[in-house]
Protein backbone atom coordinates (compact mmCIF):
# COMPACT_ATOMS: atom_id res chain seq x y z
CA UNK A 1 0.00 0.00 0.00
CA UNK A 2 0.94 3.33 -0.70
CA UNK A 3 2.22 5.85 2.74
CA UNK A 4 1.02 8.79 1.23
CA UNK A 5 -2.32 7.31 -0.08
CA UNK A 6 -3.92 9.22 2.37
CA UNK A 7 -2.35 12.58 1.60
CA UNK A 8 -3.88 11.96 -2.04
CA UNK A 9 -6.78 13.92 -1.98
CA UNK A 10 -8.53 16.87 -4.02
CA UNK A 11 -7.72 20.32 -4.39
CA UNK A 12 -7.61 22.39 -1.36
CA UNK A 13 -7.70 19.40 1.36
CA UNK A 14 -4.94 18.12 -0.20
CA UNK A 15 -2.66 21.21 0.01
CA UNK A 16 -4.19 21.82 3.65
CA UNK A 17 -3.50 18.06 4.84
CA UNK A 18 0.29 18.13 3.50
CA UNK A 19 1.17 21.12 5.07
CA UNK A 20 -0.14 20.15 8.27
CA UNK A 21 1.69 16.88 7.85
CA UNK A 22 5.15 18.74 7.52
CA UNK A 23 4.01 21.11 10.67
CA UNK A 24 4.16 18.32 12.32
CA UNK A 25 6.68 15.64 11.49
CA UNK A 26 9.17 18.05 9.72
CA UNK A 27 9.08 21.96 10.52
CA UNK A 28 12.52 22.46 9.02
CA UNK A 29 11.50 21.88 5.64
CA UNK A 30 8.26 24.57 5.64
CA UNK A 31 11.85 27.31 6.04
CA UNK A 32 13.38 26.33 2.99
CA UNK A 33 10.03 27.00 0.71
CA UNK A 34 9.84 30.65 -0.72
CA UNK A 35 6.78 32.11 0.01
CA UNK A 36 6.99 33.82 -3.04
CA UNK A 37 7.21 29.99 -5.11
CA UNK A 38 4.34 29.20 -3.19
CA UNK A 39 2.00 32.20 -4.36
CA UNK A 40 3.19 31.98 -7.97
CA UNK A 41 1.88 28.46 -7.57
CA UNK A 42 -1.22 28.53 -5.72
CA UNK A 43 -3.40 28.87 -9.19
CA UNK A 44 -3.23 25.40 -9.45
CA UNK A 45 -3.49 23.54 -6.12
CA UNK A 46 -3.12 19.76 -7.45
CA UNK A 47 0.31 20.28 -9.10
CA UNK A 48 2.05 21.99 -6.55
CA UNK A 49 0.75 19.52 -3.91
CA UNK A 50 1.89 16.55 -6.18
CA UNK A 51 5.23 18.44 -7.03
CA UNK A 52 5.72 18.84 -2.90
CA UNK A 53 4.67 15.22 -2.00
CA UNK A 54 6.98 13.59 -4.73
CA UNK A 55 10.52 15.92 -3.66
CA UNK A 56 9.68 15.14 0.02
CA UNK A 57 8.58 11.03 -0.60
CA UNK A 58 12.04 10.42 -1.76
CA UNK A 59 14.28 12.50 1.24
CA UNK A 60 12.07 11.52 4.10
CA UNK A 61 9.87 8.56 3.78
CA UNK A 62 12.57 5.73 4.45
CA UNK A 63 12.80 5.79 7.77
CA UNK A 64 9.67 7.65 8.69
CA UNK A 65 7.74 6.06 11.85
CA UNK A 66 4.52 4.52 11.72
CA UNK A 67 3.31 7.68 13.50
CA UNK A 68 4.02 10.11 10.34
CA UNK A 69 2.19 7.46 8.14
CA UNK A 70 -1.32 8.32 9.90
CA UNK A 71 -3.49 10.65 7.96
CA UNK A 72 -4.29 14.49 9.39
CA UNK A 73 -7.41 15.48 10.83
CA UNK A 74 -9.34 18.46 8.68
CA UNK A 75 -11.04 20.42 9.92
CA UNK A 76 -13.70 22.37 7.85
CA UNK A 77 -12.76 26.36 8.85
CA UNK A 78 -9.00 25.89 7.96
CA UNK A 79 -10.10 24.82 4.70
CA UNK A 80 -12.10 28.30 4.28
CA UNK A 81 -9.12 29.96 5.55
CA UNK A 82 -6.51 29.06 3.33
CA UNK A 83 -8.59 29.22 0.66
CA UNK A 84 -10.00 32.89 1.60
CA UNK A 85 -5.71 33.78 1.75
CA UNK A 86 -5.61 32.29 -1.08
CA UNK A 87 -7.70 34.60 -3.29
CA UNK A 88 -6.58 37.63 -0.86
CA UNK A 89 -2.97 36.78 -2.00
CA UNK A 90 -3.35 36.39 -5.51
CA UNK A 91 -5.52 39.98 -5.66
CA UNK A 92 -2.89 41.83 -4.26
CA UNK A 93 0.43 40.50 -5.83
CA UNK A 94 1.18 43.86 -6.61
CA UNK A 95 2.05 43.99 -3.08
CA UNK A 96 4.27 41.35 -3.08
CA UNK A 97 8.34 41.95 -2.18
CA UNK A 98 10.68 39.81 -4.61
CA UNK A 99 13.61 38.74 -2.97
CA UNK A 100 17.27 39.53 -3.46
CA UNK A 101 17.96 40.97 -6.90
CA UNK A 102 14.33 39.89 -8.36
CA UNK A 103 12.35 42.51 -10.74
CA UNK A 104 8.40 41.74 -10.98
CA UNK A 105 7.23 43.48 -14.14
CA UNK A 106 4.03 43.10 -16.50
CA UNK A 107 5.04 43.63 -20.11
CA UNK A 108 3.10 46.45 -21.74
CA UNK A 109 0.16 45.25 -24.07
CA UNK A 110 0.56 46.42 -27.76
CA UNK A 111 -2.30 48.08 -29.50
CA UNK A 112 -4.60 46.05 -31.05
CA UNK A 113 -5.83 48.79 -33.86
CA UNK A 114 -4.23 51.55 -35.64
CA UNK A 115 -4.85 55.81 -34.70
CA UNK A 116 -7.81 55.56 -37.72
CA UNK A 117 -9.57 53.07 -35.98
CA UNK A 118 -8.49 49.68 -38.12
CA UNK A 119 -8.70 46.17 -35.86
CA UNK A 120 -5.05 44.54 -36.27
CA UNK A 121 -5.01 40.88 -36.72
CA UNK A 122 -3.37 38.98 -33.86
CA UNK A 123 -1.12 37.60 -36.29
CA UNK A 124 0.20 41.00 -37.06
CA UNK A 125 0.60 42.38 -33.83
CA UNK A 126 4.05 41.79 -32.00
CA UNK A 127 4.59 41.71 -28.31
CA UNK A 128 6.81 44.70 -27.04
CA UNK A 129 9.60 44.25 -25.56
CA UNK A 130 8.85 46.83 -22.93
CA UNK A 131 7.29 46.50 -19.41
CA UNK A 132 6.10 48.24 -16.16
CA UNK A 133 7.92 47.17 -13.20
CA UNK A 134 5.66 46.20 -10.14
CA UNK A 135 8.19 45.75 -7.80
CA UNK A 136 11.16 45.18 -6.50
CA UNK A 137 13.36 43.10 -4.04
CA UNK A 138 16.12 44.53 -1.76
CA UNK A 139 19.07 43.70 -3.74
CA UNK A 140 21.91 41.00 -3.95
CA UNK A 141 24.74 40.86 -1.76
CA UNK A 142 28.54 41.15 -2.39
CA UNK A 143 31.19 38.87 -1.28
CA UNK A 144 31.58 41.21 1.45
CA UNK A 145 27.70 40.85 2.56
CA UNK A 146 26.84 44.01 1.47
CA UNK A 147 23.79 44.95 -0.66
CA UNK A 148 24.02 45.92 -3.79
CA UNK A 149 21.57 48.69 -4.52
CA UNK A 150 18.83 47.64 -7.64
CA UNK A 151 18.99 49.67 -10.32
CA UNK A 152 15.30 50.08 -11.05
CA UNK A 153 12.04 51.10 -8.81
CA UNK A 154 8.73 50.45 -8.72
CA UNK A 155 6.59 52.41 -11.72
CA UNK A 156 9.62 52.69 -14.08
CA UNK A 157 9.23 51.40 -18.20
CA UNK A 158 12.02 49.40 -19.07
CA UNK A 159 12.89 47.35 -22.05
CA UNK A 160 13.35 43.74 -21.13
CA UNK A 161 14.37 40.95 -23.02
CA UNK A 162 12.51 38.74 -25.65
CA UNK A 163 12.93 34.98 -23.90
CA UNK A 164 13.91 34.56 -20.39
CA UNK A 165 12.37 35.25 -16.61
CA UNK A 166 10.26 33.37 -15.27
CA UNK A 167 6.56 33.91 -15.67
CA UNK A 168 3.52 34.77 -13.19
CA UNK A 169 0.19 33.97 -14.19
CA UNK A 170 -2.60 34.77 -11.96
CA UNK A 171 -5.84 35.10 -13.36
CA UNK A 172 -6.04 36.73 -16.91
CA UNK A 173 -3.00 38.74 -16.13
CA UNK A 174 0.66 37.64 -16.61
CA UNK A 175 3.84 38.61 -14.91
CA UNK A 176 7.86 38.06 -15.26
CA UNK A 177 10.61 37.82 -12.75
CA UNK A 178 13.92 38.87 -13.74
CA UNK A 179 17.14 39.28 -12.06
CA UNK A 180 18.15 43.01 -12.30
CA UNK A 181 21.05 41.94 -14.11
CA UNK A 182 18.67 41.11 -16.93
Amino acid sequence: MDALAPYRLAGERQVLAFWKFLARNHPFILLDLSIHFLLSQLHNFTSLSCNLLAITQNIHYRNAPRKALEPPRIEAPSIQIIHSYANLALRNIKNLVPLLDRVLVQRIKPEAKTASGIFLPESTVKDINQATVLAVGPGALDRNGNKIPMSVASGDKVLIPQFGGSPVKVGDEEYTLFRDSE
